[in-house]
């Protein structure tokens, strides 16, 4: 595992920082662009096929079911 400093737009800084007043995340951002404040991102080995193909399933069997349940109910 890795950790990369990545490059944000304003827009892209304050979705991160949700929830936070907007003053606070506007010093936030000035610290940032001087490089003062660092936004990391966790670079996390890539998944085995095997991983990859269990997820697929489980993902379109979950699916399947909300699909019946919506259909089942007269929602879809």
């Amino acid at each position: 595992m890795s950790m990369d400093r990545i490059t944000l737009t304003w827009n892209e800084f304050r979705k991160m920082h949700k929830g936070i007043p907007s003053k606070q995340i506007s010093a936030k951002w000035k610290q940032y662009k001087a490089g003062e404040y660092d936004v990391t991102v966790i670079n996390e080995v890539p998944r085995s096929n095997e991983e990859k193909k269990q997820l697929k399933r489980i993902n379109t069997s979950v699916k399947q079911k909300s699909t019946l349940h919506f259909i089942t109910r007269g929602i879809l």
